[in-house]
């Protein structure tokens, strides 16, 4: 998937980043979201491959675990500890590419379920982004089996 090289380059750019120009909860926030975004990659990944092998269930599971993870990354940025950094210019740059990807993730695996929604029996799939820090919700409709 497209949205797994995207997470590629974030994922460089934090690399890039000298931790010890970082304070420790930076530093803490860094490694955080960069354990994420491989845990990220892995369920793109398997959603893709579910998504070959028709295993639904593993398809879902996996998309419902990348969401979880989208959602806990938003609140862990907007933490009073983490908001000092996302002032850095270089940090917010790199946190802007990262919401990119997130966005390019969530759409790119929406649209693969969306595509394959007939076989599973979803009827209708919403994405929504709502709340302060921002939540990523999702709501699908079966068809009664």
């Amino acid at each position: 998937m497209k949205a797994e090289t995207k997470f590629d380059e974030v994922y460089e750019q934090l690399n890039s980043i000298r931790e010890n120009e970082l304070s420790f909860n930076e530093v803490d926030t860094v490694r955080f979201v960069k354990s994420q975004i491989q845990k990220m990659k892995g369920n793109l990944s398997e959603i893709e491959n579910a998504s070959q092998d028709k295993r639904w269930e593993d398809m879902l599971a996996n998309f419902f675990q990348l969401l979880e993870k989208i959602n806990i990354i938003n609140i862990y940025l907007l933490q009073p500890t983490s908001l000092s950094m996302l002032m850095k210019e270089k940090i917010s740059g790199i946190i802007e590419n990262l919401i990119a990807s997130i966005s390019y993730s969530v759409a790119e695996a929406t649209l693969l379920i969306k595509e394959n929604a007939k076989e599973i029996g979803i009827e209708s799939i919403n994405v929504s982004v709502s709340g302060t820090p921002a939540t990523i919700n999702v709501s699908l409709s079966m068809k009664k089996t």
